[in-house]
């Protein structure tokens, strides 16, 4: 009797092999370097959840930064998204200069100043999709993590004068100095077979502060099983933490993205603007 047709030999499978493990490689790379957060050199594997229905992941920088004293960095996260176009299912803004107060040294007054903000996001647009990765699903995502490493006990007060622009009177004003990390994003899909949507922001008030550390251990141990029991609760059953990546442990100072970094964002938009050219330039092919 003649072999089915249609099974392959011992042969092809072997010569299949090395190419099919070639391409799981090319996928956990491009995986693993899909957000600007990533192209830094020192970070870590903080937390893991060992569940195939897991989809989050978060990544939170060690060091504290100088987050703006005029709102509440969850509040910040929604206020600076709006630079994204909401129809765009990509957006990178390097450097983005955000006018905010901020404390630049222990010794001396609040300061009004630009706030360097780096943001970067790809989106599902579809309305229908359950993938969780919407601009706004992926805003409420940051602003409760956000909110889980807030802790009152630890923050500070700065006390400074305030005017009036209309009565042109002062007034003793006092804003939290949030202790929010330097650089914090959240995704949904970090397993190579699962579509990928993140938002990430890293924020530079280029103080000279002494940056407080430890904002990785303070998640891990006082909001991870809330932030963990939030997305199962406040957002959506079918939404799981499953990754949780440390940025910068034992690092002094914040660094620099590489000024070569290429934005898959920045590709996407170039895409779509090119797809949708070719539409309008020959609408006889749709």
């Amino acid at each position: 009797m003649l072999p089915p047709r249609h099974l392959p030999s011992t042969l092809s499978l072997t010569h299949l092999l090395p190419l099919l493990l070639l391409l799981l490689l090319l996928l956990l790379s491009h995986a693993a370097h899909a957000n600007f957060l990533d192209r830094y050199s020192r970070c870590k594997k903080l937390w893991h959840h060992l569940d195939p229905r897991a989809s989050v992941i978060v990544r939170i920088a060690d060091l504290a930064g100088a987050w703006p004293l005029e709102m509440a960095p969850w509040d910040f996260v929604d206020y600076v998204t709006r630079a994204c176009p909401s129809d765009q299912r990509a957006c990178f803004r390097r450097a983005m200069a955000v006018p905010g107060t901020i404390m630049l040294a222990d010794d001396r007054a609040p300061v009004r100043t630009n706030v360097s903000v780096t943001l970067e996001g790809v989106f599902d647009v579809h309305r229908s999709s359950l993938s969780g990765g919407g601009r706004d699903d992926l805003v409420r995502m940051l602003a409760l993590l956000l909110r889980r490493l807030y802790n009152p006990q630890r923050t500070l007060f700065a006390e400074y004068e305030s005017r009036n622009p209309e009565t042109n009177k002062t007034s003793v004003v006092y804003r939290p100095i949030y202790h929010a990390p330097a650089a914090i994003g959240v995704g949904v899909g970090f397993h190579p077979w699962q579509a990928k949507y993140w938002l990430s922001i890293q924020v530079d008030g280029h103080s000279s502060r002494p940056a407080p550390s430890g904002q990785c251990r303070y998640f891990k141990d006082h909001a991870l099983d809330d932030y963990y029991h939030d997305l199962r609760t406040r957002l959506s059953r079918l939404r799981r933490l499953g990754y949780v990546k440390c940025l910068w442990p034992g690092d002094l100072s914040e660094p620099t993205l590489p000024l070569d970094y290429e934005s898959p964002a920045d590709k996407i938009v170039e895409r779509d603007r090119a797809e949708l050219q070719n539409r309008r330039e020959n609408p006889e092919e749709q």
